[in-house]
């Protein structure tokens, strides 16, 4: 079981090795190297405007020699949560996200000596939201409660299958969402501070 025997810790630990074995079969499928990773809905998100929400890294299949301990990203600066969060997508998908560019594709992590020296770690990823719809309300509308996202990368351009890949992923996600739930409502009922509110000092981002 991802959640381990209850602590922060060891979710954390284990949510790690579930990570590494989604990017596994990720570059098995495409026959390239791929990453996974979790960003999580940061605390008090709920109370201001929907492109200001942050979401932080919990967790990755890699290491990442430059990453920063709790780096949070808006998800107004990023095209891919702000198509997801605030215009409902499904899931985001690009199989080369250096042509999107020129269509308005934004990503936080690339600023102008990034794309002008092209040294970006990733060029095509699908992201799905880590989630479950609330009940459909008086207009039978249903509404997405969305705790996070689940996102898998690569270098290689094209390799990404959506009719496939898309599936496979919400899946992952889907028990990412049964995962962490469980988790929290573990934590509520010892008394402990939930994982979306910790301040995550010891998570690299």
């Amino acid at each position: 079981m991802i959640e381990g025997d209850g602590s922060e810790g060891s979710f954390l630990l284990h949510l790690r090795e579930s990570l590494r074995l989604i990017a596994e079969t990720f570059s098995l499928i495409t026959d390239a190297p791929c990453r996974a990773s979790v960003k999580i809905i940061t605390a008090g998100s709920t109370d201001i405007a929907s492109h200001d929400i942050q979401v932080v890294t919990v967790g990755r299949s890699v290491d990442l020699e430059d990453a920063k301990p709790a780096d949070r990203d808006r998800i107004g600066n990023n095209t891919d949560f702000r198509q997801i969060f605030t215009g409902n997508a499904p899931y985001f998908f690009s199989n080369d996200l250096v042509a999107q560019l020129a269509k308005g594709y934004q990503n936080s992590h690339w600023d102008e000596r990034t794309i002008e020296e092209r040294k970006f770690d990733y060029v095509a990823t699908i992201v799905w939201p880590i989630g479950r719809s609330k009940s459909a309300n008086s207009h039978g509308n249903a509404h997405r409660e969305i705790v996070g996202f689940l996102c898998v990368d690569t270098l290689a351009v094209g390799v990404f299958n959506e009719t496939y890949d898309v599936p496979l992923g919400a899946a992952f996600a889907q028990a990412l969402d049964l995962a962490i739930q469980r988790f929290r409502i573990r934590q509520a009922a010892d008394g402990s501070v939930p994982l979306q509110r910790k301040g995550l000092e010891d998570v690299r981002g």
